[in-house]
């Protein structure tokens, strides 16, 4: 309603009711409602950023020798898993899958991730600390 209220308060028709809206947006595959956030930078990119993203760029696409890698590394701190008291029941005619709502709590892990950019690998290690120990593990023992 809204939609089909601004359209006419705007001068772009001189009326359109909800539902043409709405069967426009349909066939269109469009959903206003729907939204999703994105980062703008609050202030405008100087030539510092742009001189050190070049940086960053030939870091990730130069010749390497052979004692060299190039490791793009992550972490996901916190995981907490969180087992279901009661195993899920698989879906049947007319049924959904029934899935427990009750769970137990078991501590929490961190997960460490390294991807190389030239092999493709990836290595990945969870621990139940996070330090540099364990940070490093997970890049070159894992």
């Amino acid at each position: 309603m809204e939609l089909a209220r601004e359209l006419v308060s705007t001068g772009i028709v001189e009326s359109i009711s909800y539902e043409t809206v709405r069967r426009i947006l349909e066939y269109h595959k469009l959903k206003p409602w729907r939204i999703h956030m994105w980062m703008t930078p609050k202030k405008p990119r100087d030539a510092e950023f742009y001189a050190r993203v070049s940086d960053i760029i030939d870091v990730y696409t130069r010749d390497l020798s052979d004692n060299e890698a190039v490791l793009c590394v992550d972490e996901k701190t916190s995981i907490q898993p969180r087992p279901r008291l009661h195993k899920t029941k698989p879906a049947r005619p007319g049924v959904p899958n029934l899935v427990e709502h009750e769970y137990r709590r078991d501590g929490a892990l961190n997960l460490f991730a390294a991807f190389d950019t030239r092999t493709g690998h990836v290595y990945e290690s969870c621990f139940e600390r996070k330090r540099q120990r364990e940070f490093i593990v997970s890049c070159w023992e894992g």
